[in-house]
């Protein structure tokens, strides 16, 4: 595609379908095909019409499969954040919440499957007492050990609120506060540290391990022009003050991957504004010093085009990222070599 810099092809448009799709998340299967997952459904969101659609492409994200519905509740909104591969089936994350309090009362559950993705089990409750957060991308710690950022709205105020919510308002009376859930093999149980806040609402939080125990956590902070940060030099047990750290930030969401030292940030690199289509600018910044400096900045974008919400997994039997993203009708899987990045 002519719009980027890299190797990309498109895996769905909804213009004229469903209107709009958001938040792909993608993943490898055992078998080699792809898969990935998407938000849509109703006329926006949140609302209780929201599902989780579900794609697949069996030639490397060439050519993908017919959008089909997933999973949907009856009453509530259904959408899924993650597609956790570090287990010995392929796990999502799948959420719902009551729109009317906007993601106030969201409930995080787990779906399975052993047959490469081709089918996902009932959604069942995350285990344990922290099943009331939104979990993000999960990663296998040196350790052995599982950790999920989450994070989690708490009412402060306007506990019984008189109009139904329809903006952002609303995160000021029920502001966003970021942690990690910490598993084990098998998704036993799961529990919950952490509990960082900021004069800014603090959501849709990455980790990374910069080295063994040394976790370093971003998040994006409403309405500020910087990432959040803090670090846990504990495999994620306690962690540092949040406090801004100097990268710009698009109030949209970011992703963290690491690699042999590695440490490679994908996200809107400058801002334009915080409206949607101030997301411009998508790139990889790669760093080799746990994120005090930047050995690469790689734009993934061609044109000055909006596109956001980047998810994405490293390929070592193919040495590529692959990162799907969305402007909120189109979206695209994009492919970068590693040797794009840094020397093999």
């Amino acid at each position: 595609m002519k719009l980027f810099h890299c190797t990309a092809h498109l895996i769905m448009d909804v213009s004229n379908t469903y209107g709009y799709a958001r938040e792909p998340v993608l993943a490898r299967m055992g078998d080699g095909s792809l898969i990935c997952t998407f938000l849509s459904g109703g006329h926006t969101e949140p609302e209780d019409q929201n599902i989780t659609l579900a794609v697949r492409s069996y030639d490397d994200g060439v050519t993908w499969s017919s959008p089909q519905v997933l999973f949907y509740h009856r009453r509530r909104a259904a959408y899924t954040t993650e597609i956790f591969t570090g287990a010995k089936w392929p796990m999502m994350v799948v959420h719902t919440y009551a729109a009317e309090s906007r993601y106030r009362e969201i409930s995080a559950f787990l779906s399975f499957s052993d047959d490469d993705g081709k089918t996902w089990s009932e959604p069942v409750s995350l285990p344990g007492a922290a099943s009331h957060g939104n979990v993000r991308k999960g990663i296998v710690l040196s350790n052995g050990k599982w950790l999920f950022p989450v994070y989690w709205q708490e009412v402060r105020e306007r506990w019984d609120w008189e109009q139904i919510p329809t903006s952002n308002v609303i995160h000021g009376y029920w502001p966003s506060c970021c942690g990690v859930l910490h598993g084990e093999e098998g998704g036993r149980y799961f529990r919950e540290t952490g509990y960082l806040t900021a004069p800014y609402v603090l959501m849709e939080n990455t980790c990374a391990e910069a080295e063994p125990g040394h976790v370093i956590m971003l998040m994006r902070a409403q309405g500020c022009e910087e990432l959040y940060r803090s670090d846990s030099y504990d495999y994620g047990e306690t962690w540092q003050e949040a406090y801004p750290c100097g990268i710009p930030s698009a109030s949209s969401k970011i992703l963290l991957l690491s690699r042999k030292g590695k440490i490679l940030l994908i996200h809107n690199a400058r801002p334009e504004t915080e409206k949607m289509e101030g997301r411009k600018n998508l790139s990889i910044w790669v760093s080799e010093d746990g994120m005090n400096s930047w050995s690469t900045k790689y734009n993934l974008m061609a044109q000055d085009e909006a596109m956001f919400y980047p998810h994405a997994f490293l390929d070592e039997d193919r040495k590529a990222v692959y990162i799907a993203c969305e402007n909120s009708r189109q979206s695209y899987c994009l492919r970068v070599p590693f040797c794009e990045l840094w020397k093999e």
